[in-house]
């Protein structure tokens, strides 16, 4: 299973990075998938992508069943996050040189139909 949460977590994050999430749907839950495509949507209208490159996953911890078809897990990783313009290519916020440190609680639901976990939720937790 953890091998499973790993593979749903790099898949969205470079789907994320491309601004392009169809390659992860089959990791995400309906809900999931259409808030990340209405924030990739509203991104592009202002005229900028938020980018999340290079990232690495350091730790899954405080794994907890929830019910029979759904936990959560801590996932520890690194990337290098920021936003940049679409329309030239300058950084707004963010780094493209120095990584950053994120912790999040992702919370997984199993769907019977495509016999797989699926990231439902993901709730940030502050670092600082």
């Amino acid at each position: 299973m953890l091998q499973e949460v790993e593979t749903a977590f790099l898949t969205i994050q470079n789907a994320w990075n491309r601004s392009s999430l169809e390659v992860a749907k089959k990791f995400y839950t309906e809900k999931l998938y259409q808030t990340h495509l209405a924030i990739l949507n509203e991104q592009r209208e202002k005229g900028f992508a938020n980018r999340t490159e290079k990232t690495q996953l350091q730790e899954l911890s405080n794994y907890r069943w929830i019910n029979p078809n759904s936990f959560s897990v801590q996932i520890y990783f690194t990337c290098l996050d920021y936003e940049e313009e679409l329309a030239t290519g300058r950084i707004l916020t963010g780094s493209t040189s120095q990584k950053q440190a994120f912790l999040q609680t992702w919370y997984f639901d199993y769907d019977d139909s495509d016999q797989c976990w699926k990231a439902d939720y993901i709730q940030p937790i502050s670092l600082s």
